[in-house]
């Protein structure tokens, strides 16, 4: 996720939320 070249709490958060999302996404 060091792809991003401001790396941002903000960023970093979104891309989990992201992330989780799709695992929840996967689970169900």
């Amino acid at each position: 996720m060091s792809s991003r070249k401001n790396p941002s709490p903000i960023s970093d958060d979104d891309d989990d939320n992201r992330f989780v999302g799709l695992i929840l996404k996967l689970m169900i």
